[in-house]
C-alpha cells in the first residue's frame, strides 16, 4: 500500500535536514552517534525537539541500506556495473557523500514510502535545493563539493522500479544486497551458518535494535521499575527473556528525560550486554576488576549484584572514557566503584575476579552502529583487533588471583575474537582452565533460557536470542 508523503515546505526543509545529516554521516571518521549529536547541538534553533527522534532514526535505516542504494545504482538494468566494483569491504562507491545521500533519499522514498519514481525525484530535488541555499550554524564545517547529486537522483529514480530485484547483477552481490552487507561479510557468515542461517542474521542485523533497560536492583525491582515507567507513560515495557534485570520497551522513547532515568532506577543496556555480569556472578566481598571499562555499563552492574559491597575497579587505557561514568553512579547510588588511572591496574591486583570486555570489530552490535561493516576489508580489521584482544589478555589475566575468575567478553561473534583467540591463550596459560557458565547463571535464573549443553562459552546472536551479538566465556584460575 503507498503511504502518504508530506508535501509542505515545512517538511521539504526536514528532508533537506535529513538530506546534509546523512551526507554528513558518510562523510565524517567519527561515530554516527556523535556527529548526529553535533548536528543537533548545532541546530538547536532551527530543529525542535520532536523531529530529532525521526531524524535520528531514519538516518541510521538510510545507513543500514547503504550497500542497497549503491548496487540499485550501480546495476539495475544494466549488465556491468556503472563504475568499477571495489574489493570487498571497501565503500562501494565512487559518488560524493551527497549524491550517496541523495541516492538513499531516493531510495527511501520509492521502495519504504511508497512514493512514485516522479514524486520521489522531486521533493529529494526540492530537498537539494534547499541544502544548496543552507548557511551553516557557527561551528559547522561546511559540506564537501555536492557533486551532481540530481543527476544521480534522476538516473536511479528511472530505473528503480522497473528492475528493485538487480537481475542481472551476480547472485553474491544480490544476496548482499538484500541483507544491505559487505560480500565479504556476508560469504564469511554462509561458510560458517550455511546460507540460510547466515541470511537470517544479516536480515536481524539489519533492523533497528529494541529498547532495553537493565533495572538498577539498588532502587527496587523490575516491577517497581515498571510501575515507575507507566506512571510517566513511557511506552509499555515488559520483563526480558533472558535477563533477570532486563525491560523491553515496545517502542523507542526518550528516557533520558524521565524522572524514572533521573532518579537512578535504571540503565539502557542492550539484554545481552546484561548477562556479562551475571556470567562473572560475583560475590559482595569480592574485589573485581572491570579492565576496560569505559562509558561504564557492566561496572555499574556489577558494583548492583554486590549490593554495594566489595570494590568494583574501573580502568581503561583512555582516562577520559571513564568520565561519563561519575554521573552515573551518583546517579544510580553506587559508591563501591573506584577509578584506577590507566596502566595502574596492576598496583591494585591481585582480584577475586577480572572482567575484560575486550576491543572488537563489533560487528554483534550493528543495529545501532551499521557504519561498523563499512570499516575496511575484514582480514585488515581482524588482525588489528586481535592484537589489542591479545594485549588485553596479556596485561589483565595475570592479575586474577589463584582461584579467581576470569570473564572474557565482546561484542562479535568472529571465531578469531572469541573461540580460536581464547584457545590460543589457553594453550599459551595452563594455569586457566574453562569453567562451566551453567552454575552461575542458573543461581541468577537465567541457565534453563540459554542454549543446551552450555559449556565455558556463550554466543548470543540476534536471530536466536533477540539481543546483540555477544560472546561471553568465563575461565578460573587454577
Amino acid at each position: 500500500m503507498q503511504r502518504s508523503l508530506p508535501k509542505t515546505p515545512k517538511h521539504d526543509d526536514l528532508r533537506a535536514h535529513l538530506l546534509e545529516l546523512v551526507a554528513r554521516l558518510l562523510a565524517a571518521p567519527a561515530p554516527p552517534d556523535q556527529v548526529i549529536a553535533r548536528f543537533f547541538r548545532l541546530r538547536h534553533d532551527q530543529l525542535p525537539p520532536a523531529p530529532r527522534g525521526f531524524l535520528a532514526a531514519t538516518a541510521y535505516a538510510l545507513l543500514r541500506r547503504r550497500l542497497r542504494t549503491m548496487l540499485l545504482y550501480q546495476w539495475a538494468w544494466r549488465d556491468a556495473p556503472l563504475f568499477p566494483w571495489p574489493e570487498p569491504g571497501a565503500v562501494p562507491t565512487v559518488l560524493t557523500s551527497v549524491e550517496e545521500a541523495a541516492a538513499g533519499l531516493c531510495r527511501w522514498m520509492i521502495e519504504d514510502l511508497g512514493a512514485s519514481a516522479d514524486e520521489a525525484r522531486r521533493l529529494a530535488d526540492a530537498a537539494l535545493s534547499r541544502l544548496r541555499r543552507r548557511e551553516y550554524p557557527e561551528g559547522e564545517f561546511p559540506l564537501p563539493p555536492l557533486g551532481s547529486p540530481e543527476k544521480i537522483v534522476a538516473d536511479l529514480a528511472n530505473r528503480l522500479p522497473a528492475d528493485p530485484t538487480l537481475a542481472r547483477a551476480p547472485e553474491p552481490l544480490r544476496r548482499a544486497a538484500r541483507l544491505s552487507l559487505p560480500a565479504d561479510i556476508v560469504d564469511r557468515w554462509a561458510a560458517r551458518f550455511g546460507d540460510v542461517e547466515a541470511e537470517a542474521l544479516g536480515l536481524a542485523l539489519g533492523q533497528p535494535a529494541p529498547l532495553d533497560l537493565r533495572v538498577n536492583t539498588l532502587r527496587g525491582t523490575r516491577e517497581e521499575c515498571l510501575a515507575q515507567l507507566l506512571a510517566e507513560e513511557l511506552p509499555a515495557g515488559a520483563p526480558s527473556s533472558l535477563s533477570p534485570h532486563g525491560l523491553r520497551l515496545a517502542d523507542k522513547a526518550n528516557v533520558f528525560r524521565s524522572k524514572a532515568f533521573d532518579d537512578g532506577w535504571f540503565e539502557v543496556q542492550d539484554e545481552a550486554s546484561q548477562i556479562v555480569a551475571f556470567a562473572l556472578d560475583p560475590k559482595p566481598t569480592w574485589r573485581v576488576l572491570d579492565a576496560c571499562s569505559g562509558g561504564g555499563g557492566k561496572s555499574l552492574h556489577l558494583a548492583a549484584l554486590m549490593r554495594n559491597r566489595g570494590e568494583v575497579f574501573a580502568h581503561d587505557t583512555d582516562a577520559a572514557r571513564l568520565e561519563p561514568q561519575r554521573k552515573r553512579l551518583r546517579r544510580a547510588g553506587v559508591h563501591n566503584v573506584r577509578f584506577l588511572e590507566p596502566g595502574t591496574a596492576a598496583a591494585s591486583a591481585p582480584y577475586d575476579a577480572v572482567l575484560i570486555d575486550a576491543p572488537c570489530m563489533g560487528l554483534g552490535t550493528l543495529r545501532r552502529n551499521p557504519d561498523l561493516a563499512w570499516r575496511g576489508p575484514l582480514p585488515e580489521r581482524i588482525a588489528q583487533v586481535g592484537a589489542l584482544q591479545r594485549d588485553c589478555l596479556r596485561a589483565y589475566a595475570p592479575l586474577v588471583r589463584p582461584g579467581g575468575v576470569l570473564v572474557y567478553a565482546t561484542c562479535s561473534f568472529e571465531p578469531e575474537e572469541t573461540t580460536l583467540l581464547l584457545d590460543e591463550f589457553l594453550a599459551a596459560s595452563p594455569d586457566f582452565r574453562p569453567e562451566p557458565l551453567a552454575q552461575p547463571l542458573e543461581r541468577h535464573g537465567i541457565g534453563f533460557l540459554l542454549p543446551a549443553p552450555l559449556d565455558s562459552t556463550l554466543t548470543l546472536l540476534p536471530h536466536r536470542h533477540g539481543t546483540d551479538g555477544f560472546f561471553i566465556a568465563r575461565l578460573r584460575r587454577a
